[in-house]
């Protein structure tokens, strides 16, 4: 009997309908998940084939396809070509996602609109992230992860609480590093340079030490000048992570990691660009200060409007900002084990974890 197989690109939505004789329909039942799975990696790298993404959303290695949750999974070379730096750029490729940057490590993440609203570093988000299975309670944890050397990033959409605990309300972010390979000697060195005197260098290596056992030393640096006539709103991110993976036997394996990020620069700021009305009845009247988005906070028009504006309960003139006076120095650091073993039938994961951030 012959066999016909429908593939199609992953670019937009493909409908058919296949009509299949009584033979062929007992054939594709009786076939093993074994063989299923040989012929989808046949058509790996076919070009119009269909690529078989894993992802480990549910607490296991499984096709994206039988992943039964919405879910989307972002690859390195796809967070690469649309120039992802970090969770807070997220929001431009995977449309559920809104990330709301409010300066420094303040930052709102939001999916399918369902979040908290973080005006304070310390308050806890309504979606959970992930680094490498550590969970990060306070978003400004993961503001500032340097995406460099990622095996991929998943998007899990809607509640979550069932496998990721409490302020998975929304959903969950699982951002995912490159692990080392065993028996295999690699790396990779790229560089990048662009406007705003844009400058970005990244690379990593795989090193086999013996049979079971290999290394894996990644780093990066960002630099770029402010978006803002000000000079606010630049970057200045360095990173490094080194990770040990040992499999003294073909069921256990024990893997070692370290990171640390270090973020300076002067941080995001926001433009003045008008306010609402505080008179009972009038407060969706919105005043345009007629200052350029693009201007800053510290800028002169921005002084300017702000020195002849009152702050309550004291209704004193705002004072002028100087940008002198502005900078952030945040750094993020963490240390990792994860012990695996495989029973037979399942996987036994056993993670002894431990990650924090410094500020």
């Amino acid at each position: 009997m012959r066999k016909v197989y429908l593939l199609g690109s992953a670019v937009g939505a493909i409908a058919a309908v296949a009509v299949a004789s009584p033979a062929m329909a007992q054939d594709m039942a009786t076939q093993t998940e074994a063989e299923r799975e040989a012929e989808l990696s046949e058509t790996e790298g076919v070009p119009g084939g269909l690529n078989t993404i894993i992802v480990t959303a549910q607490r296991r290695a499984e096709s994206l396809q039988d992943a039964a949750i919405p879910i989307d999974a972002l690859s390195s070379e796809k967070l690469t070509r649309a120039g992802i730096e970090s969770a807070n750029d997220l929001g431009r490729i995977s449309p559920s996602l809104g990330v709301n940057p409010g300066g420094g490590p303040l930052t709102s993440l939001f999916i399918r609109g369902v979040g908290a609203l973080t005006v304070n570093p310390l308050q806890d988000s309504g979606v959970a992230q992930n680094y490498d299975g550590v969970y990060l309670g306070r978003a400004s944890s993961a503001a500032g992860q340097n995406f460099y050397d990622m095996e991929r990033v998943e998007v899990l959409k809607g509640p979550q609480g069932t496998l990721y605990g409490r302020n998975a309300t929304g959903g969950v972010l699982n951002y995912i590093p490159m692990k080392p390979q065993v028996g295999e000697f690699s790396g990779y060195l790229q560089a990048e340079y662009g406007n705003f005197d844009k400058i970005g260098v990244q690379g990593a290596v795989n090193v086999p030490l013996t049979d079971g056992m290999a290394v894996r030393l990644a780093a990066s640096h960002q630099s770029r000048d402010g978006y803002n006539d000000d000079g606010t709103s630049d970057l200045e991110a360095t990173s490094v992570r080194a990770q040990m993976l040992m499999e003294p036997t073909d069921r256990l394996s024990l893997r070692f990691g370290f990171d640390y990020t270090s973020v300076g620069g002067k941080g995001s700021t926001g433009s003045l660009l008008g306010f609402f009305s505080n008179t009972p009845g009038q407060q969706t009247e919105f005043t345009p200060t007629d200052i350029d988005i693009d201007s800053g906070a510290c800028s002169a028009a921005s002084n300017a409007f702000r020195v002849q504006t009152f702050q309550g309960p004291s209704f004193a003139l705002l004072p002028p900002i100087s940008c002198d006076d502005l900078f952030q120095d945040l750094s993020y650091g963490g240390l990792q084990t994860e012990l695996t073993y495989e029973l037979d039938g399942s996987i036994a994961w056993a993670p002894l974890q431990w990650h924090a951030t410094r500020r």
